[in-house]
């Protein structure tokens, strides 16, 4: 998220277009592979599998994670965010380009300065969090 938008540009300048998109898919295609290898699958009715931790729980679904509000509200808040994000990123490049005369590599900077403080910042609100014991819905309003 953060270096994206720089590292797109480049892309975008050293090959055209399609450049990106290729890079990005077929690196998307690479780590699914890897993960699909990677993670054990979770069969809860195995009679093979003995795991006294999960002995008399319920097994965990889709469902039970989508109803947890620890999972949901986090998931909304960032949902809402890059929303606004893609807003911002789709004015932005235009107005940058046009009005101000900046070069694609220059949009792309500009893009992974808003990255950045989004880097800066999560540390700081976590900080502020563990020192404070805020309250979590302040700081979703507040950061």
């Amino acid at each position: 998220m953060i270096a994206g938008p720089a590292i797109g540009s480049a892309l975008f300048v050293a090959g055209g277009f399609m450049v990106p998109f290729l890079v990005v898919g077929s690196g998307l295609l690479i780590i699914a592979v890897c993960i699909f290898f990677a993670i054990p699958s979770v069969k809860p009715d195995d009679p093979e599998e003995t795991n006294d931790a999960n002995d008399g729980k319920k097994a965990l679904s889709l469902w039970s994670l989508v109803k947890s509000p620890s999972i949901l509200v986090p998931y909304l808040d960032n949902f809402v965010c890059l929303a606004g994000a893609g807003m911002i990123e789709s004015m932005l490049d235009p107005y940058a380009k046009n009005v101000a005369g900046a070069s694609q590599t220059d949009v792309g900077n500009i893009f992974l300065c808003l990255g950045a403080m989004y880097m800066v910042n999560t540390p700081i609100t976590g900080y502020v969090r563990a020192i404070k014991q805020t309250n979590q819905r302040l700081l979703h309003i507040f950061f």
